[in-house]
């Protein structure tokens, strides 16, 4: 079986928004991605969902959330750094979801592009996934409980 869940495009805008304003206006892309892709896999071992439901890709410099990707390129850049006034609608973001952005948080910013890199890189989604793969919801997990409890629940689709 393999774990599916839908996109939230909502969740995603929001996510980006929460995080541009907890870093006070502007974020590193790179750093960004990895505080995401953190964040879902924390929400997903402890609650049995991810924030997003986005699709992570394994490239070559790490996971990435391909349709946050996407809503990153149309927003203001300069250099590595995405830009936005907007404020973040609370309402779409749950109390636990919250919770799991400050995980990301604590675990990539701040960090070099190096230090990025080499922690993202260890992420056991990220080695069991061929290169510009998408990753699978069920390498993310840590627990097995889980897991079994999302199968039995209709997430699961054969393959």
């Amino acid at each position: 079986m393999r774990i599916e869940f839908k996109p939230n495009l909502n969740k995603i805008k929001n996510a980006i928004l929460f995080c541009i304003e907890q870093n006070e206006g502007a974020i590193n892309k790179y750093n960004f991605m990895k505080i995401l892709f953190e964040a879902d896999k924390y929400h997903l071992n402890k609650h049995g969902r991810p924030v997003t439901g986005d699709t992570y890709i394994a490239m070559e410099n790490g996971t990435v959330p391909s349709r946050a990707y996407d809503v990153v390129k149309q927003m203001k850049q300069e250099g590595h750094f995405v830009f936005s006034n907007e404020k973040p609608d609370m309402q779409k973001l749950s109390e636990s979801d919250v919770e799991a952005l400050h995980a990301g948080f604590r675990k990539y910013a701040g960090l070099t592009f190096g230090q990025v890199y080499e922690l993202n890189h260890k992420e056991p989604a990220w080695i069991n996934t061929p290169k510009n793969g998408a990753i699978q919801f069920e390498l993310m997990l840590e627990d097995d409980e889980i897991k079994k409890y999302l199968e039995e629940n209709g997430f699961g689709i054969s393959v």
